[in-house]
């Protein structure tokens, strides 16, 4: 299929929620037939039979041996996804739920968001030169092996404190109805956090994003961007998505002053 499609073609600023916290979810959001060409062409992890359930793989779609295995449809998707003008989009589209979260983001890169230079996230040269691009853009092919009794792969939490944003896109395989929803919570109460874990009983479940096929969930990350994933039943299916993600080039999330000192489930 030629032509560049965005996760973000059409979207706009009106589409975004706040509640529980600053996301926009898009069900249907590719063209049809390039989600289904991207499915059936998405590289898969090399996993050894005895790897635990949930286990958390991660490919680089620009490390050679990943690259050489993408279809022209994908090269494509991942080269403008990567792209300043994606982060053109993004600054379009979240730009105003940015900058209610985070008010002195424009002050921390002394130009307005739109204006802020890019760089790939692990960019060899960038990490050469740290200054030399405010914002990291990257992407990675994320799989979840299967599940042999029902638990979750991740629980509720926060990103790391460099993380602006972060988007999900859903590739589930067919016949997979195994779950493994995103919830997203709000806090209870006071903000109580033990690294950037939550306990369930500090946190309410708001809005659940079902894992089905062509479904992205897009949220700007703070200390009250809480969310985490549900139990998968027992299934030979593996979880698939494309994780994308936008980063600074150092910590701006303080999470401090809502630190706990007793453990988690405690």
């Amino acid at each position: 299929m030629t032509g560049t499609h965005s996760i973000l073609d059409g979207a706009s600023p009106s589409d975004v929620s706040d509640s529980p916290f600053a996301h926009l979810l898009r069900v249907d959001c590719l063209p049809e037939a390039l989600f289904r060409e991207l499915s059936q062409a998405m590289p898969r992890p090399n996993v050894p039979a005895n790897t635990p359930q949930n286990f958390l793989a991660l490919l680089d779609p620009f490390e050679p041996q990943v690259a050489s295995r993408l279809t022209e449809d994908w090269q494509r998707f991942v080269a403008h996804h990567t792209s300043p003008a994606f982060f053109q989009s993004i600054a379009r589209v979240m730009g105003p739920a940015i900058q209610r979260a985070h008010p002195d983001i424009e002050a921390r890169l002394g130009v307005p968001l739109h204006a802020a230079s890019t760089a790939r996230a692990n960019d060899p040269v960038a990490l050469r030169h740290p200054g030399a691009a405010a914002v990291r853009l990257g992407l990675q092919f994320g799989f979840n092996t299967p599940v042999t009794t029902p638990s979750s792969v991740r629980g509720a939490h926060i990103d790391k404190a460099r993380r602006l944003l972060s988007a999900l896109l859903y590739f589930p395989e067919p016949g997979d109805d195994a779950g493994g929803d995103l919830m997203l919570y709000r806090y209870r109460g006071a903000r109580r956090l033990h690294g950037v874990s939550v306990d369930l009983k500090d946190a309410e479940p708001v809005s659940r994003i079902a894992y089905a096929p062509n479904t992205l969930i897009m949220f700007v990350n703070s200390v009250d961007a809480v969310h985490g994933v549900l139990p998968r039943r027992p299934t030979s299916h593996i979880r698939r998505y494309v994780n994308f993600f936008v980063d600074l080039a150092d910590d701006f999330i303080d999470s401090r002053p809502y630190q706990i000192t007793a453990p988690v489930g405690a």
